[in-house]
């Protein structure tokens, strides 16, 4: 399949990598000039309509709303650059309401787009270890599939509205950010009193939860690693503040993530 991929940080990279491994045709496009690439047998385009031109899924992964709307809406963006029937896969991470402004223009313009969301971290690609959450028309899903499949162990079709899979993608966002924090509340507590950390977390998650996240985190807080290269504050500050803004919008009150934001800005 001929796929462009827009955005090249660690996913993205991560992602391109998969995909060539995988036998895809894939050019490559980054909006800040001079991103370097050591992905062999990839195509880096210089400008987005040349980008995907002949392409037949357009994947962002991109930073926020702001970007993904810069590439769909910006001069030459993917509204006016996919040819007829190309389909954008957005895997970036991005507000319900942005993400039905994007479906409903590609609508008009004769292409199509998937909501394809993911829970889980660069590193976790190669092994098609990520989780996805597809949102769209079926038959678009369909076609994406052979994409979505390379790079996830799971791939949960939410329905027609893919506003939905962004929707449930802050919700698992909003719920890492709240488990980490109350996991080092907890952990503090076992330490004052005397139980070493990796046994109470692992005692509290074996009886509770059996979480793989909920172990992955006790791990780097018994490592004391507070700068882990997957789990940027920036990121999840970035994350949380959606969420909270998404929230607002939809006059949800978050009482427990609102003082979370405020400790990671």
């Amino acid at each position: 399949m001929r796929i462009t991929i827009l955005g090249l940080g660690r996913m993205g990279t991560s992602v391109a990598r998969r995909l060539l491994e995988a036998g895809h045709e894939i050019t490559l496009y980054n909006r800040t000039p001079g991103r370097q690439t050591d992905l062999a047998g990839a195509r880096l385009a210089e400008t987005l309509p040349d980008a995907v031109a002949n392409a037949q899924v357009a994947l962002t992964l991109v930073s926020d709303d702001a970007a993904e709307e810069a590439l769909t809406f910006g001069p030459g963006g993917l509204v006016r650059a996919l040819g007829p029937g190309a389909i954008h896969l957005c895997m970036s991470t991005i507000g319900p309401d942005t993400s039905r402004r994007l479906a409903d223009a590609h609508a008009k313009a004769g292409q199509g787009y998937v909501a394809a969301p993911v829970l889980g971290k660069p590193g976790a690609v190669a092994n098609r270890h990520l989780w996805i959450l597809a949102g769209g028309p079926e038959n678009q899903i369909t076609r994406c599939m052979v994409i979505l499949e390379a790079l996830g162990r799971s791939v949960t079709r939410v329905g027609n509205d893919p506003a939905l899979a962004h929707a449930l993608k802050l919700g698992a966002s909003a719920l890492t950010v709240t488990l980490a924090q109350g996991l080092a509340e907890v952990l503090a507590l076992g330490e004052k009193a005397g139980y070493p950390a990796s046994d109470y977390s692992r005692i509290l998650n074996l009886g509770l939860f059996k979480s793989p996240l909920m172990d992955a985190f006790a791990g780097l807080m018994v490592r004391h690693d507070h700068q882990p290269a997957d789990e940027t504050l920036d990121l999840a500050s970035k994350d949380l503040a959606l969420v909270l803004r998404t929230a607002a919008e939809l006059k949800v009150a978050m009482p427990m993530a609102a003082p979370l934001l405020r400790q990671v800005d």
